[in-house]
């Protein structure tokens, strides 16, 4: 789960008077309103065309998912733009389970999960919730505020499912599989130890094994740890867990080898 910045309501949710008024009376939400193309769009640029919960890809395959459900009694909330997310499919079935929503029966008035669009008043979501050396989710017990400790751990609880668990330790798998091929992480320590990464003083005899060092660096950092790729915001935190290099570092010698090759360098 990464924090993001709603922009501003697409077109298509501009004017739902219509739509409201039929939800109202029939209790049918119109998916070609709230789920209409620029919408999904719109979803897709923000979340990075990842589920907002799990963080795993959905490119084309994301559904549009309502935070707080919504009902006959509270229309609104069906083509509400700042209650609509991009999700996966398993996400969205397992938030529909009673434990996260209140009241359990009836029309849910809200959903005890964290909004990474609109986290507690004065909280971050990287102050209240992290990942451990084996991808589990876990809480800064210490740093979340009483008002956020509930959405916090039912949050932990969601995230620690086994299956999004699974995921995510699967994917550790294959990036500690990169990590430790050829004995690199020493190279790495050592660079990130420097003020500045100068292959300029690296000696003859060293200088390939340093240059194929930054080589995979940029490849772990592209494949797993850029906001674009599937369960980042996990990976980077695990990344330092488990080889104490930190995601800035490996962007660091990513663009290091970048600006050396004359190629864009990675967001």
């Amino acid at each position: 789960m990464r924090e993001v910045v709603r922009p501003c309501a697409p077109a298509p949710l501009l004017d739902t008077t219509a739509a409201v008024a039929r939800l109202a009376s029939t209790g049918d939400a119109d998916h070609n309103v709230y789920a209409h193309p620029d919408v999904v769009a719109a979803l897709r640029r923000m979340y990075l065309d990842k589920c907002f919960l799990c963080e795993v890809g959905v490119a084309n395959h994301g559904e549009v998912e309502h935070f707080v459900p919504w009902h006959q009694q509270y229309p609104d909330r069906a083509y509400d733009w700042a209650n609509l997310h991009l999700s996966c499919g398993s996400c969205n079935q397992r938030k529909r389970r009673t434990g996260y929503r209140v009241p359990a029966r009836g029309p849910a008035n809200r959903t005890v999960l964290l909004d990474p669009s609109a986290p507690p008043t004065g909280s971050k979501l990287s102050d209240l919730l992290s990942f451990d050396g084996e991808c589990r989710a876990f809480a800064h017990a210490a740093m979340v505020p009483t008002v956020a400790a509930e959405l916090t751990s039912k949050t932990v609880e969601f995230l620690n499912d086994p299956e999004p668990l699974t995921l995510r330790h699967r994917r550790l798998m294959s990036m500690l599989t990169v990590a430790a091929t050829d004995g690199f992480v020493p190279k790495w320590k050592d660079m990130c130890a420097e003020a500045a990464i100068d292959p300029t003083s690296w000696s003859a005899a060293d200088r390939k094994l340093l240059f194929d060092a930054l080589d995979r660096a940029d490849a772990l950092y592209g494949q797993f740890l850029t906001d674009t790729q599937p369960h980042s915001s996990c990976m980077k935190m695990v990344v330092f867990e488990r080889l104490r290099i930190g995601a800035p570092d490996f962007r660091r010698m990513s663009d290091t080898i970048r600006e050396i090759k004359g190629v864009p360098l990675l967001p």
